[in-house]
């Protein structure tokens, strides 16, 4: 038997969620193009296959989608994935719409309103709070309602909807109908909010998207639709993940929490990012027979490309698997790379610098419940559902 042979991995694998990186280490030393044949997926691990598939969108579709869930696997993907299920030209013309929207300048003058938001729910938490549950899953929706457009009262709803959409129980392999039904309605809600702001546009990004109309860079209606059910769905997932796993990962090394707490607010950003990636691997679609490492992925297959594997790939990053806030690494593919890139990025690492720079000016120091942690389900994430937290106020 091959050593490759002997490699087994299955990201619904209640051990790999609990921890995929020895599972990754040995991906990347002995099946670095590996295959399940049993969920019909290939996947490269090291960090140079990666980052080379990732910006190879000639030979890598999206057209299916980016899920290795069945019900978001498709030629239909793109009605609510959005750019994350397009190929040029209709990607190029709907993510250059969206991306004039999110620029840096607009970005950055959030601060002040993510600062208060973060300011008022830690006023309201005591000694004891789920970190989770009780603070950091109530305001980045909050953030994306406020670029959206959504009126204040359907925050809420909004909320509740798209957390129903990334909801997942242990052991399934597909989207429950409940994620589904979700969905759907928040399809339907963001399909009125167009037609209002058709009649009264705002600062919004539903009113700038519907502004745009030089020959072909007009997005449709259904294509803002499942747009902003990306936005909602990942963009306030990837940002509750991220501050969890700081939370958690600081708490594990205490002098490396010192020092984030003296100040290094973006190191303790930036490492979690690498050492804990929230979003763990990205499908394609091979669209031609492939060869690597002496392996073929046939065309047609369903392909991971595991950014959480690659991220602790040593022969980039020394001694990956060591939490250091003061590390730089700039190589890390966390948020993607080439046309596909998160288009978040900066408005996922101002809210969480701003979250840690107010928690750590509030507090000294914390300790977290083990037996309380309950970790996300899905497949693909890394994060907390709770986060039982005793904080030390200064």
């Amino acid at each position: 038997m091959r050593i490759a042979e002997k490699v087994h991995y299955d990201p619904y694998d209640e051990n790999v969620r609990a921890d995929p990186y020895p599972v990754y280490a040995r991906l990347r030393a002995a099946a670095p193009v590996y295959h399940n044949s049993q969920l019909d997926f290939w996947a490269v691990s090291r960090h140079a296959d990666v980052t080379a598939f990732l910006l190879d969108g000639d030979r890598f579709s999206n057209a299916n989608g980016n899920s290795i869930e069945p019900a978001s696997w498709g030629p239909n993907a793109y009605k609510y994935a959005s750019v994350l299920a397009m190929d040029p030209p209709m990607h190029t013309r709907v993510r250059s719409a969206v991306t004039t929207f999110f620029g840096s300048r607009r970005i950055a003058s959030l601060e002040p309103a993510v600062g208060r938001m973060v300011r008022d729910l830690l006023d309201e938490v005591p000694d004891r709070f789920d970190f989770v549950a009780d603070f950091v899953d109530r305001f980045p929706m909050r953030v994306l309602c406020l670029l959206i457009g959504v009126p204040e009262n359907d925050h809420g709803l909004i909320q509740e909807l798209a957390d129903k959409v990334v909801e997942r129980e242990n052991g399934t392999h597909d989207a429950p109908i409940a994620a589904i039904e979700a969905t759907l309605a928040l399809m339907e809600y963001f399909g009125g909010l167009i037609e209002i702001r058709g009649r009264a546009p705002a600062d919004d990004l539903v009113s700038h998207l519907l502004a745009i109309s030089g020959p072909g860079q007009k997005v449709s209606p259904e294509e803002i639709v499942g747009f902003l059910n990306l936005l909602t769905a990942a963009g306030n997932d990837t940002v509750i993940q991220l501050l969890g796993n700081a939370w958690y990962w600081a708490w594990r090394h205490p002098s490396q929490r010192e020092l984030a707490f003296a100040g290094n607010i973006s190191g303790w950003v930036e490492e979690t990012l690498r050492f804990d990636t929230p979003n763990q691997f990205a499908a394609r679609m091979a669209v031609v027979d492939i060869e690597r490492h002496g392996v073929v992925i046939p065309a047609g297959a369903k392909v991971l490309m595991l950014p959480g594997s690659a991220n602790r790939d040593p022969d980039v990053f020394a001694d990956p698997d060591r939490y250091d806030v003061t590390r730089l690494s700039p190589a890390k593919v966390t948020f993607g790379t080439g046309r596909h890139r998160c288009l978040g990025v900066r408005l996922a690492r101002l809210q969480a610098r701003v979250a840690l720079r107010e928690l750590v000016s509030r507090f000294s120091d914390y300790d977290i419940d083990t037996s309380g942690l309950r970790r996300v389900a899905a497949a693909e994430a890394r994060g907390f559902l709770h986060l039982p937290t005793a904080v030390t106020r200064r």
